[in-house]
Order: structure tokens, then C-alpha cells, then sequence
């Protein structure tokens, strides 16, 4: 994809005074990926709307995205569809779940106990509906009163909270009403509800609280669930803050506000531990690395800011095609996945939603000596494979398993390459398929054998017979 004016004026943002050494990766012995040297993949969908959002799921097998129409869809990145068709993004490779609304879905959310279970809602239908993705059909259809504009499961999955147009705090349980009856979801009024505003909320790790940020307020608050009483109000940000994100291993909460700046919170005594001022614009939302030693920062700027948290030092920005309301870190991965729209331009292409990807991959490549290879079978004992004539003029193939011959392996970017090597080698998928494509060529080189010495019988059998 050919670089536009925009990215290639987009400034770079300024590193701020070095660190105490202890919070640096060389004292803590961490390799940070290089971010810069991967590229970021754009997934143009046809369609004037935008999407507002997207999702993993808790296994990060699945990434859902809402917003450019009445349904859901949810795609398997790491899935091939078909052979040499379709990318795994595009608008035709998704799963699409529909009949739950009867309008624009907004905002989509998995449980975070199970890879299936998600739910969808709507503004304009005033609906939040639950999913199955083993299911083409809404497991539970859920009619309001109010308009949901955001949601958040609680971490054992049985709570789910969302915030109204009117920035009221409202929240549902899923359980039995009655004996007899079976479990689903249901409102759940709390004490102190009426008095709980905010724009957006976020459950802690342990479920007994909740950090509630309003975009008109300076102020954050941590209330007890489910009490709903104010524990404390920390000061977070000038003209209100916009976006929360809680770090995997339990110190830091970060928040995001209109001044650009993310403030990351330590959650011991609600004290700012550092701020971030990478960005030049407001920001939209924040999303932690699965290790918990990356920022994503999207915010109204073209572009997604990755910064360290314990440094608080930016260390990439990714150009984007469009300001990207939402960010989102795979759960388990280097990958982040955020989304947005190109509005129309004069002379310029038709508008189209963006679904955007960065994923760090290691690639290995194998140069092997073709006299003999040995490859790695299921019980992991090497299986020698047969001699052939015209083995020496086979290429190079791309396979992970043993070799007893000369390799030149060749690993262009890893955070750590055993940790790596050793995933990839458990990947089952793709051994049958590399096995699958070692075999293909074996029986190839016996067929051409088998040719060959047909061949030389015909030639022999018509010289004797000429003698």
C-alpha cells in the first residue's frame, strides 16, 4: 500500500528524560520487540459506516468488530479461509451474527470466563443482546429502557455493567429468578445506583470494586461493589476523562483524558505512579499488552501510540488511515487491533470502514541439506525420510522440525526466539500441514523415479529389439 502525505508527515513523538535505571528493560532483562520493523495490515470493508469497535475474545482466536450494520461479526485471524482467496480480515471472512437488533450495533463485548459467550448493544434499539458463537442465533435478547452506549463484564463473567445515554451506571446479573427456572440475565438494582454517573466504568481483579471515570469531571472514583460507596476520588485529569484500562498484573490503572494525557494510577494507594505525554490529541481508549509492559493508546490523531509502561517512553507510533475510536492488545500475543472509517474526499477513494492489525511474527527459514532431512513426527522420535536421485534439485522449504544437516536459520523479530521456537513447535495445525507438503513431494520424486526407470525399460527393450 502506497504511503500517503499524511504518513509521511506524521510526526514522531519525543522521548522524555531517561528513566531511573531500575524501571529500564536492560535492568530487568526484558527484549523489547521492535515494533518498527512490522507493518501494520488495513482491511478495507465496503460500506459508508464506520466500525466503532473491536474485541478478542479471552483465548484471542476470535476478534469481534460492530458498527457498520444490524449485525456482528466475528473473524479468526489466525484461521486461513481457503487457499490463495481470502484474507483472514476481510469483510467476506467474517462470521456474521444477526437477528438480535433491529438497528446499528454499537458496542460488542466477550466473556472473559469463556471463548464463545459475547454481547452486542445498540443505541437506537435500546438493546443488548447475548451470543454464542458456536450458535448462528442471540442466546438472550435483552429490551431497555434506557440506551446503552458501553459495557463491561466483571471477570467471573456473571456481572455485566453498562453505562446509559445519560451517563447512568446501570448493571445486570446472570442467575436463576426462580427454582424452575433456568439461568439468563436480568437488571440488578444496587444501593446508591441513582447516584452513580460516569461515561465509562471497569470492574478491578478481584470484582469487589469499581474505577468509574465521567468526561466532564477531573476526578476519577473507586467505588466498592456492590455497595456503590465511594472509596476514593483521585484527581486524573483537566476537562474530564475519556478512556480506562486496568493492567493484567493488578499495579497500574490507566486512564485517558481530553488534555492527551494518560495518567497511569498505582491501584495501592491511588497515587500516580507516571504520566504519559506522547500524544498530541485526546484520547479515545487504552488497552494493555498481555505482559502488561505495553500501552496502546488510541486517541483522535492518525495514528496508535505504543508506549512502555514502566518508562512511561514511547517506543513506536503505527500511522493509521483514520482516528481509531477503540485499541484492543491480543490476550496472549504482540497483536493490536483497532478500527475507524474513511470519510469521502473529493477525487479520492469511496468512503470504507478500516479494520487494522499489527501482529509481530517470528519467521524461520530453513536451508537444509537436500541429501537427506529428517523430520519431526507426532510421537517428536525423527523419521528418516528416503534418498532420491533428484532430491539435490529440490528448493528450499519452509518446515520446523529436526535436521541433521547444515541450517541457516534466519529470525527476523522476537521478544523471546525459545519461547517462540517452542510454541511454534507445539502448533499441531501447522506441522500436519508442513508434513502433509513433505510427503507430497516424496511421493513426487518417487513417481518421477518410477518414470524414469520406465523409460530407460522402453529404451532398452527397443535397442534389443533393433539388435
Amino acid at each position: 500500500m502506497a504511503s500517503t502525505p499524511a504518513d509521511d508527515e506524521l510526526t514522531q513523538p519525543q522521548k522524555p528524560p531517561s528513566p531511573p535505571p531500575h524501571t529500564t528493560f536492560a535492568a530487568r532483562g526484558i527484549h523489547p520487540p521492535n515494533f518498527s520493523a512490522f507493518k501494520p495490515k488495513d482491511f478495507r470493508h465496503p460500506t459508508t459506516q464506520a466500525i466503532t469497535h473491536v474485541a478478542w475474545n479471552c483465548d484471542g482466536k476470535k476478534l469481534a468488530g460492530v458498527g457498520i450494520d444490524k449485525t456482528a461479526k466475528v473473524w479468526n485471524p489466525d484461521k486461513p479461509v481457503g487457499l490463495n482467496t481470502r484474507l483472514p480480515l476481510e469483510y467476506r471472512s467474517a462470521t456474521a451474527y444477526s437477528g438480535g437488533h433491529s438497528d446499528d450495533v454499537d458496542y460488542v463485548s466477550w466473556n472473559p470466563t469463556h471463548p464463545e459467550l459475547f454481547c452486542t448493544s445498540s443505541q437506537k434499539d435500546r438493546r443488548i443482546v447475548f451470543w454464542d458463537a458456536r450458535q448462528s442465533r442471540f442466546i438472550q435478547q435483552c429490551s431497555l429502557k434506557v440506551t446503552p452506549t458501553y459495557t463491561q463484564y466483571s471477570l467471573d463473567g456473571r456481572s455485566l455493567l453498562f453505562v446509559t445515554a445519560a451517563h447512568q451506571l446501570m448493571f445486570m446479573s446472570y442467575g436463576k429468578e426462580a427454582e424452575d427456572t433456568k439461568e439468563q440475565w436480568a437488571i440488578k438494582a444496587l444501593p446508591h445506583q441513582k447516584d452513580s454517573v460516569g461515561s465509562k466504568a471497569i470492574f478491578n481483579h478481584t470484582g469487589d470494586g469499581l474505577v468509574v471515570a465521567f468526561h466532564s469531571e477531573h476526578t476519577l472514583r473507586v467505588l466498592d461493589y456492590p455497595s456503590l460507596e465511594v472509596r476514593d476520588s483521585p484527581a486524573a485529569h483537566v476537562g474530564g476523562c475519556m478512556a480506562l484500562a486496568l493492567d493484567p498484573r493488578g499495579r497500574y490503572l490507566a486512564s485517558g483524558g481530553l488534555d492527551s494525557i494518560v495518567n497511569l494510577f498505582d491501584m495501592r494507594d491511588w497515587i500516580v505512579a507516571r504520566t504519559i505525554t506522547a500524544c498530541e490529541h485526546s484520547i479515545n481508549d487504552l488497552s494493555f499488552s498481555h505482559d502488561g509492559e505495553f500501552l496502546a493508546i488510541a486517541s483522535t490523531g492518525s495514528y496508535i501510540d505504543i508506549c512502555a509502561v514502566e518508562t512511561a517512553a514511547p517506543l513506536h507510533r503505527i500511522p493509521a488511515l483514520t482516528p481509531s475510536p477503540t485499541v484492543s492488545w491480543h490476550p496472549s500475543k504482540y497483536a493490536v487491533a483497532y478500527c475507524g472509517q474513511i470519510k469521502a474526499r473529493e477525487g479520492g477513494p469511496p468512503p470504507a470502514a478500516i479494520i487494522s492489525i499489527l501482529v509481530l511474527r517470528v519467521v524461520i527459514i530453513a536451508r537444509c541439506n537436500p541429501a537427506t532431512r529428517v523430520h519431526e513426527s507426532n510421537d517428536s522420535k525423527p523419521v528418516p525420510t528416503k534418498k532420491t536421485t533428484n532430491m539435490r534439485q529440490k528448493r528450499d522449504i519452509y518446515y520446523r522440525g529436526i535436521t541433521n544437516g547444515k541450517q541457516e536459520m534466519q529470525i527476523y523479530e522476537s521478544k523471546d526466539e525459545d519461547e517462540e521456537v517452542s510454541e511454534m513447535n507445539a502448533d499441531d495445525d501447522e506441522d500436519a500441514l508442513v508434513e502433509r507438503a513433505f510427503q507430497e513431494i516424496m511421493q513426487k520424486d518417487e513417481d518421477e523415479e518410477v518414470s524414469e526407470m520406465n523409460a530407460d525399460d522402453e529404451e532398452d527393450a527397443l535397442v534389443e529389439r533393433a539388435l
